[in-house]
């Protein structure tokens, strides 16, 4: 039986009226992070793989500014 994942959320913050949360996991003996965003519209993984949590916060506030011009 596949277990399932549970997220290990290290923080979590508003960024554009969306909620940013960085996880953290372990691949291959590295610490390696994600960003979900949850928004009015649902939920999404921004960043599904950062090497710190500088960058998945980084790309996510980028994938935010992205989604938002898009719908402008």
């Amino acid at each position: 039986m596949i277990e399932p994942h549970y997220p290990k959320i290290i923080m979590s913050f508003t960024y554009r009226q969306c909620k940013i949360e960085i996880e953290r996991d372990n691949f291959n003996k590295q610490d390696i992070y994600a960003a979900w965003v949850n928004h009015e519209g649902g939920s999404a993984i921004a960043v599904p793989f950062a090497f710190s949590p500088t960058e998945a916060v980084k790309k996510s506030k980028q994938w935010i500014d992205e989604r938002l011009y898009l719908e402008i």
